[in-house]
């Protein structure tokens, strides 16, 4: 994984419609593919998803994970298999992109907070 990506980034999501859904804070750290390589937790509309990632692919400036949650219970919080990706933007920014349709295929712009 390229080394721009390590840190803590932090963000608002917003459904494909453009309604806000949450926030997502999440550490993404080394690591091949197949490892996990992110942690964090998000909240969607007042529920609270803490999950994994693990990396499927990356290039210079994007990342591909498979998220899994660890509360399957909900239909908003990813149950694995989902495919996420993360794409580095100008001035420490990431674009996040989910696409768990259940909560409207969140997506944001993250700040790198450290």
């Amino acid at each position: 994984m390229p080394e721009d990506f390590v840190g803590t980034w932090k963000g608002d999501l917003y459904s494909r419609r453009g309604v806000p859904v949450g926030t997502l804070t999440v550490t993404l750290t080394r690591g091949g593919k197949g490892d996990t390589v992110a942690t964090g937790s998000s909240s969607l509309r007042g529920l609270k998803c803490a999950g994994r990632w693990k990396l499927v692919s990356a290039s210079d400036t994007r990342l591909v994970a498979d998220a899994s949650g660890t509360d399957p219970s909900s239909e908003l919080c990813s149950p694995g298999g989902t495919r996420e990706e993360f794409t580095l933007r100008k001035n420490d920014r990431l674009r996040y992109e989910s696409h768990v349709a259940a909560a409207g295929d969140a997506a944001g712009t993250l700040r790198k907070i450290r």
